[in-house]
């Protein structure tokens, strides 16, 4: 029973010393701990920005390369005689020869 008291007592004044001749130590891990959970913290909210402008990115270089395609087939068919015909039809308001033009107007109503 003695020797239990003892071991126990040895027990606790170990550790008691360890506390109070390390507390630096406890206290410089647990600034380290806050430190990396803050860096942590920045680092997902940074992720999260960077992959919001990684879509709006995407999302540009999709609609860039659709009008480059639009334009390479426009640049394709300029040879095309009825491309040329359209064209003129619908960009300038000519009519080939022999056809008639109608323009629709709007009627306002008093």
């Amino acid at each position: 029973m003695f020797r239990k008291k003892k071991i126990a007592t040895y027990r606790s004044r170990l550790t008691e010393e360890c506390i109070h001749k390390s507390w630096w130590v406890i206290l410089f891990f647990l600034l380290c701990l806050f430190a990396y959970d803050h860096a942590m913290e920045k680092r997902r909210e940074e992720e999260e920005i960077l992959r919001k402008k990684l879509a709006s990115l995407q999302k540009e270089s999709k609609v860039a390369s659709d009008e480059r395609d639009y334009l390479l087939r426009q640049i394709d068919s300029q040879s095309d005689p009825f491309w040329i015909e359209l064209t003129l039809m619908k960009g300038l308001g000519l009519v080939p020869e022999g056809q008639k033009k109608i323009l629709f107007t709007k009627k306002e109503y008093p």
